[in-house]
């Protein structure tokens, strides 16, 4: 099994910088001039409407382990199974939100699970960069913001900042995060983030009968101290910032 990727420097400069885009909001993120009220449309459409959907990542992320398992010390990457299913799925666009750090974390665990690729080691390698560059991208316009979607600002920094890129370790964005913490070790999302959702999913539920049971449910969410999803990548987000300050740092 290949270990994950060394630190690296201005990897993502070009795709950043490139004019093509993985969907039709980067520009204004770029400016922040996207309204948070849209990004949080977009969040809770990137799984739908012509972008990857939640059922579609988790096919495929269960799909791995069908994949050869490389051998020991193996250096070469080898074609993944033959899976059109999958191959489209993770090379297709637009991607916004969840639905590109969910293409990111699949394509992670291939190539770094079992070593394989989709298109073309070179193919695959560019298409990381693109994402991660895609994610950084968001990930400042949410900072820019007040760091209004925790949950996804962690976990597109998360993925990334596994990947070595250098351009996800801000100082900054290392204390933010830790200020999220309570006294009880415990984070959540930011509290307007989640009340714009769920006013946003309820706005589009007709029956009555299902937004009682709907706003029951989201009331319950939001009166828990501890959310895993955000406590789970703020750990590995975390966990790279300490890699990084052994590398540099640590003498």
């Amino acid at each position: 099994m290949e270990s994950l990727p060394n630190f690296n420097e201005k990897r993502l400069q070009k795709w950043i910088l490139d004019k093509r885009k993985l969907h039709n909001y980067l520009e204004e993120m770029d400016t922040a001039e996207l309204p948070k009220e849209k990004y949080v449309e977009l969040v809770e459409d990137s799984f739908r409407n012509g972008f990857l959907q939640a059922e579609m990542s988790d096919t495929c992320m269960s799909r791995v382990e069908s994949n050869i398992e490389p051998l020991s010390g193996q250096i070469k990457l080898h074609r993944c199974r033959r899976d059109s299913y999958c191959k489209k799925c993770l090379h297709s666009s637009p991607s916004v939100a969840y639905g590109v750090s969910h293409r990111m974390l699949n394509m992670i665990m291939y190539r770094f699970t079992r070593h394989c690729y989709w298109v073309s080691p070179e193919d695959d390698a560019h298409l990381i960069d693109q994402l991660c560059a895609t994610m950084y991208r968001e990930a400042v316009y949410i900072a820019r913001r007040g760091y209004f979607a925790r949950d996804l600002f962690l976990e597109h920094g998360a993925l990334c900042l596994m990947m070595g890129y250098k351009e996800f370790y801000r100082r900054k964005w290392f204390h933010k995060a830790l200020s999220w913490i309570d006294e009880e070790g415990c984070i959540k999302e930011f509290v307007n983030f989640e009340f714009n959702r769920t006013k946003l999913v309820i706005s589009r539920v007709l029956d009555e009968k299902t937004k009682k049971r709907l706003l029951k449910g989201f009331k319950k969410f939001l009166k828990t101290n501890c959310d895993k999803h955000p406590m789970a990548v703020f750990t590995v987000f975390l966990a790279n910032a300490v890699r990084y300050a052994l590398h540099f740092l640590g003498g």
